[in-house]
């Protein structure tokens, strides 16, 4: 068969195809031909080496049926990538939309570090208010200790005195630092389910990208 025959042949088989795709696997084959052609093959042997026609029309139609595997080209008819009206657009949308950008990015950082910033100033406060209260406790039992040296001087009612201060401020910073243990764990309570939605909530919509 001679490239002409193969040719005509091959665009009969196809004649069912848009003529753009026709022509562009016939210019395929008809190059392969050429190249063993200019390899030293003779015509009949080129023709023969690029496969029989059957092959050819079932391996074409069934690259059609297959759209996102490529299909042959040749050298002038490669797939193309982005249009430069695309590229100039995506760049100039990020030109425009940049500074909504960092701004919301800002916004989403700086409500973060604030939400750090406010659990750790309440954990600090809640600290210094334990130290507080301990010492006022330690104060008591100074107090109760100190109340013995009244008694055996013969002023009982100084020592009596001592003695009550000492287990008010006992008993009063008792009570206080039992408050504190409860508040200091709803604080860690609520700041752990805050920071837990935060989380879930950034990772869907990581996710849903």
């Amino acid at each position: 068969m001679t490239r002409s025959e193969f040719e005509a042949s091959l665009r009969m088989r196809l004649q069912d195809l848009p003529v753009s795709e026709t022509d562009r696997y016939v210019e395929f084959y008809m190059e392969m031909i050429n190249d063993r052609i200019d390899e030293g093959m003779d015509e009949g042997s080129a023709v023969a080496a690029v496969g029989h026609l059957d092959d050819i029309e079932a391996r074409i139609r069934s690259e059609r049926m297959q759209p996102l595997v490529s299909r042959p080209m040749n050298n002038n008819n490669r797939r193309r990538g982005l249009s430069g009206g695309a590229i100039a657009a995506i760049i100039i949308g990020c030109i425009i939309f940049s500074p909504l950008l960092l701004g919301l990015l800002g916004l989403a950082i700086g409500l973060v570090f604030g939400l750090f910033g406010l659990v750790f100033g309440l954990f600090v406060s809640v600290i210094a208010i334990y130290i507080s209260f301990y010492a006022l406790t330690a104060a008591g039992f100074g107090l109760m200790v100190i109340s013995i040296f009244p008694f055996t001087t013969g002023r009982p009612a100084n020592g009596v005195f001592l003695l009550g201060a000492g287990f008010f401020l006992c008993g009063i910073s008792i009570l206080i630092i039992m408050a504190m243990n409860r508040l200091l764990a709803l604080i860690f309570r609520g700041s752990g389910r805050m920071f837990s939605a935060m989380g879930a909530r950034f990772s869907r919509g990581g996710g849903a990208r």
